[in-house]
């Protein structure tokens, strides 16, 4: 493949979810997180060599990802490198913004043989083939390609919005402004040329430039060749509460289900050494994901379960998501709600 990838895993949000780890790491779809879906994208694109760059609480990150032979990594080209802020005799500091981040890929890049990188969040949920992104990147003479997505009304002051002209190039960029016009949002998914890439960024740096999309895309929207490749898949960022709510629910719809999980691009994902789940006398399961471990002596419908969840006799979870591990009491009622833990639970 022509691409090395770069996934930026080290931000929080302002969603409770990410209180103690980092939203790269939050589970999605009862047996993944949510990192596999963008590392996935780009291991069955034949995408040989990623960086993963981690900041926020960064130790569940790399312990779900110690093991790279879960996602084909480990053989004697190419590779799955993790690499976060580093105290020097210069010194450091913690990423600061995107462009602090992207700088510490340089070295990674320079070192790099293929001729296009493409950077992507780690908290995305899709299914992308970059061949077809570097395809349509390649005809159309663009510097930069960013992959969007038709918006959604309730997601405009989320995302950046984006308009076109008859070619696909970007015209105008408004970042996370509600009340921007346009149809189409940013997926924070981009392709450029590695050396060019890296060029933008250590002039961005220079001037002391923090933000990847405000310090250098919009810029090059105006002065640059800068083209939108609209994905027509499924796409989701699980950055706030309400949104990470849709997304699991999302799994349980078969059109969903069935676009992610093929025979040939499958989402990889680390493998954990537990039973299957364990259905008891009380057991009233409908249309939910149920984990491995998971323990049923109770009423599930229209949920989704993580691995080692025991849901007591009698309780009753409807539309609700349980994060690993968390034990439902007997008797308790759960509606429209994500139960982190014990005692925390996030009412939708």
């Amino acid at each position: 493949m022509k691409i090395v990838g770069v996934i930026l895993a080290g931000g929080r949000s302002n969603s409770a979810l990410t209180k103690e780890k980092a939203a790269a790491i939050l589970p999605v779809a009862s047996y993944y997180s949510a990192i596999d879906f963008s590392l996935s994208s780009m291991v069955n694109s034949g995408i040989k060599k990623v960086a993963i760059v981690t900041q926020y609480i960064s130790r569940p990150l790399s312990e779900h990802l110690k093991s790279a032979t879960w996602w084909g990594f480990g053989r004697k080209h190419g590779g799955l490198f993790v690499l976060s802020p580093m105290m020097t005799a210069e010194g450091h500091d913690w990423y600061h913004g995107t462009i602090d981040a992207l700088a510490d890929t340089i070295e990674f890049l320079r070192e790099s043989h293929e001729p296009y990188v493409a950077i992507a969040s780690g908290d995305g949920i899709y299914s992308l083939d970059y061949e077809k992104v570097l395809k349509e990147h390649i005809e159309s003479g663009a510097e930069i390609t960013v992959v969007c997505k038709k918006l959604e009304k309730e997601n405009r002051g989320r995302f950046g919005i984006i308009n076109t002209d008859d070619e696909n190039r970007i015209t105008s960029f408004a970042e996370k402004d509600e009340s921007a016009e346009g149809e189409l949002c940013s997926c924070g998914i981009y392709l450029a040329r590695r050396r060019t890439f890296i060029e933008l960024i250590e002039k961005a740096v220079e001037e002391g430039k923090r933000d990847f999309v405000q310090g250098v895309l919009i810029p090059r929207t105006q002065t640059g060749r800068v083209f939108a490749y609209v994905h027509t898949g499924y796409w989701n960022n699980i950055s706030a509460d309400k949104a990470y709510y849709d997304c699991n629910m999302d799994f349980l719809k078969k059109e969903v289900r069935d676009e992610f999980f093929k025979e040939d691009d499958i989402i990889f994902t680390r493998v954990l050494d537990r039973p299957p789940a364990k259905y008891l006398g009380g057991a009233s399961v409908s249309n939910s994901l149920i984990g491995s471990g998971d323990i049923i002596d109770g009423t599930v419908k229209d949920s989704v379960l993580f691995n080692g969840v025991t849901v007591g006799k009698d309780a009753e979870i409807i539309g609700g998501i349980v994060f690993p591990g968390v034990s439902i009491a007997p008797g308790e009622k759960i509606e429209k709600t994500i139960v982190v833990s014990e005692n925390e639970r996030i009412k939708i």
